[in-house]
């Protein structure tokens, strides 16, 4: 079964919280590029920094919204 992200039905429901943390299935439905990628720019200090809970890895929404936004910010 395919996991889908809680985005709202209704185009005036509030938007997600900012603060919450995304792992990265869901930041690459997000931003439209590979895997390696994105761990490229992590490596890099292109994407923010990843959130480690335990054997987990996450980033907080409200940036990774920044950075599909506004661009890399270092390159």
């Amino acid at each position: 079964m395919k996991k889908t992200i809680n985005t709202p039905l209704h185009p005036t429901a509030p938007p997600p919280d900012p603060n919450r943390l995304v792992r990265l299935p869901e930041i690459l439905q997000i931003l439209p590029v590979k895997k390696s990628t994105w761990w490229l720019w992590v490596k890099q200090g292109k994407a923010p920094a990843p959130i480690h809970l335990g054997r987990c890895t996450a980033w907080k929404y409200a940036d990774i919204v920044a950075l599909a936004t506004g661009g890399l910010t270092n390159g």
